[in-house]
């Protein structure tokens, strides 16, 4: 019988079965404590998400309330609440920081966050998120002082050789007013769509005097010339027959001579034609145009401006065709006229009081100054928050604002502890003459230190529409800018070509009804004194050919969006 060619031996083991089974049960715990930490890992890191996204929702919706910083806090706290975390609660600890009147830190650490199974090592940890968030505030432009525009009654003052400008609804947008003109908007023109204008602003335009300092006198705002007058951008329409009611002699207004002129003043300077540093140049009148300023006091709102509670608000209504032929009658006419109860003569190229607040009721803080003419008229004044789009005037109305302390004449401190700008878009009109090589210098924008490496946008509309000019953007004093450029906005041919650092020549008649946008970049050690008024201003100078005769609408803006974080 031959063997089977399979051997069996008996008891021939190494014993390599029980070294495994002990190696394995050695590693065993190790993988199941690794296994265990990689859940726990999970579940801190989770928890971590949560405490990141509720410290970023706290911080970007606190920060809009800054510089009130009860109010930011509280209403961080009550965002943080609402993702889950509250303060004092289930071992959190929520930390609110006021950084600068800009930014808000907040920081949600839970003392607590358990662990499931790595308790034997720590029965519970410590995780903590932090989140810096950023209001960026519009602009400020125009001016560094109590007053925007010129200021005829004044020549001690400097002169920023411009007046602001609001048009009505159905005015054409491409005569240079571009947030506030509506239904009337030429295919030529950029933002039209159908006839309307896309980048329409309901609101009108908004100006803000801040108040630092009270000074125990009253509030007063006062307007220049804000009635509507048909005499032409460069003033050369008759005012009329005047007459000397002493003598009864008679003249034009454009050949004032002789005694006793009217209305004390011998020559009345203020009346003669083509004189724009009086004449703000007011034309284009079709229907009863009306231009509503609203003064509103200060909130704890600085992300918007439009629910402050109105304090003052006034209409000025155009002269109607029949009444301008008449305006010599009206200068001398001692009816009382529009809202404010004064004759005709006090409103005319004179400076008037349109909102005075007491002395008492006086608040620091920003009182905003909203311009606008397309008011609802309903309901006065609740109604002046709500827009009325059946209203179609048009009208190119030029005027100044300026806000001091009891009685500029009178009293010293008119102009202390109050500033008065812009915000964030400037609309305005330049008709000093031109061609004699004076440039007209004033301030655009002021950029604090905050935006130091970013990038500053200037943006220009419809300018050159009335004479070759060049524009020179200047940095303040004892900076420079990391680089410059101009665009024209929708066209091939970008880039500008420049003609200095960071300026450009325009010939008459370039870019109209477009918008052209200076790019600067700010460097990274960019500073400014923010305690001086006059600091931090980015100025422009720009030199005419001849006389301009079209409104232009300036704005200005840091890249990025207003409400964001930086940590």
């Amino acid at each position: 019988m031959n063997e089977s060619p399979t051997r069996r031996f008996r008891g021939d083991t190494t014993g390599d079965e029980g070294y495994i089974l002990m190696l394995s049960t050695l590693l065993l715990v190790p993988l199941i404590l690794v296994s265990a930490f990689a859940i726990d890992l999970g579940s801190w890191y989770l928890q971590a998400n949560r405490l990141q996204r509720a410290a970023d929702a706290a911080a970007l919706a606190g920060v809009i309330w800054q510089p009130d910083f009860g109010l930011a806090q509280a209403e961080a706290l009550d965002i943080a609440g609402r993702n889950g975390f509250t303060n004092g609660v289930d071992d959190i600890t929520i930390t609110v920081t006021d950084i600068d009147d800009t930014q808000l830190r907040v920081e949600i650490v839970d003392n607590t966050v358990p662990t499931f199974f790595s308790q034997i090592i720590r029965p519970h940890i410590t995780i903590g998120r932090a989140s810096t968030a950023e209001y960026v505030r519009p602009i400020p432009m125009g001016s560094p002082e109590n007053f925007l525009g010129n200021d005829p009654a004044d020549s001690s003052m400097p002169q920023p050789n411009y007046w602001l400008a609001t048009f009505g609804p159905n005015t054409n947008k491409g005569s240079g007013d571009r947030y506030h003109t509506y239904n009337n908007c030429g295919g030529a023109d950029i933002g039209c769509s159908g006839g309307l204008n896309q980048e329409f602003e309901p609101d009108g335009y908004i100006y803000t005097t801040k108040v630092t300092a009270l000074q125990g006198q009253p509030l007063n705002f006062e307007i220049f010339d804000p009635l509507h007058h048909n005499y032409g951008d460069e003033c050369t329409e008759k005012v009329g027959w005047l007459f000397d009611d002493a003598s009864g002699e008679t003249w034009y207004q454009d050949n004032f001579e002789g005694p006793g002129a009217p209305l004390g003043e011998s020559p009345p300077e203020r009346f003669e034609r083509g004189n724009t540093t009086w004449c703000s140049g007011d034309n284009g009148l079709n229907g009863n145009y009306t231009m509503t300023v609203i003064v509103r006091e200060p909130d704890t709102t600085a992300f918007t401006n439009t629910d402050n509670p109105i304090v003052c608000a006034v209409n000025f209504e155009s002269l109607v065709p029949s009444d301008q032929a008449d305006l010599a009658s009206r200068l001398l006419d001692n009816t009382l006229y529009g809202e404010l109860a004064l004759p005709f003569r006090d409103y005319f190229r004179n400076w008037i009081t349109y909102c005075s607040i007491p002395s008492a009721a006086v608040q620091t803080g920003d009182y905003i100054i909203q311009v606008r003419t397309n008011a609802d008229q309903s309901n006065r004044p609740n109604s002046y928050n709500n827009p009325d789009y059946s209203i179609n005037t048009q009208g190119r109305n030029r005027y100044s604002l300026r806000t001091g302390f009891g009685d500029k004449d009178t009293n010293g401190v008119w102009s202390s502890g109050v500033t008065l700008a812009a915000e964030g878009r400037l609309p305005m009109f330049v008709n000093r003459p031109g061609g004699d090589g004076i440039p007209t210098t004033f301030h655009l924008a002021r950029v604090g230190p905050q935006y130091a490496g970013q990038r500053l946008t200037l943006d220009f509309y419809d300018i050159g529409d009335g004479s070759a000019l060049t524009v020179d953007v200047h940095p303040p004093s004892g900076t420079t800018f990391s680089n410059c450029s101009f665009d024209r906005v929708g066209h091939p041919t970008n880039p500008i070509p420049m003609y200095s650092s960071c300026g450009i020549s325009v010939s008459s008649g370039y870019g109209n009804g477009d918008a052209m946008i200076a790019l600067v970049d700010l460097p990274t050690d960019y500073s400014c004194n923010t305690a001086d008024p006059f600091d931090c201003w980015v100025t422009v100078t720009m030199t005419f050919s001849s006389t301009p005769v079209d409104t232009t609408t300036w704005s200005a803006a840091v890249s990025g969006d207003p409400i964001h974080l930086v940590e």
